[in-house]
């Protein structure tokens, strides 16, 4: 019985590999090599994206990011097939800032939105609900 588990977890493992479907826009934004240097940017050069709130959400969700002077940033927001939805430029002062994210015309379903800040780009998921 005891080498019956391994060999059923192997299976279970392999199995789950397979049926896994990884999106073009979840391969570019999920590798783990691309989130370790999306860490080292942001303590290099001073900014942080954070996790949008509330997440779910159903109409709207703030955006809250820290630059380390005042600049010019690009929000992107994407769809699952990495097809830019949403495009804003945003004047931030230094420091935290917050912007409102309405989601007017979207349907519900997993989005990235991406911070630009000079050559740093930073990424996140959100879930819009119905």
């Amino acid at each position: 019985m005891k080498t019956i588990r391994p060999i059923l977890g192997i299976a279970l493992f392999i199995l789950i590999s397979l049926c896994t479907t990884v999106t073009k826009a979840e391969s570019a934004f999920e590798r783990p090599d691309s989130l370790n240097r999306v860490r080292i940017q942001q303590a290099s050069t001073g900014v942080e994206l954070r996790q949008n709130f509330p997440n779910p959400f159903n109409q709207s969700t703030r955006i809250v990011f820290t630059v380390p002077n005042e600049q010019n940033v690009e929000l992107k927001v994407y769809d699952i097939l990495g097809q830019v939805v949403f495009q804003r430029n945003i004047y931030a002062d230094r420091g935290i800032n917050t912007f409102s994210f309405d989601r007017e015309n979207l349907r519900a379903g997993i989005y990235f939105y991406s911070l630009q800040i000079g050559s740093t780009v930073i990424t996140k998921r959100m879930n819009i609900r119905d």
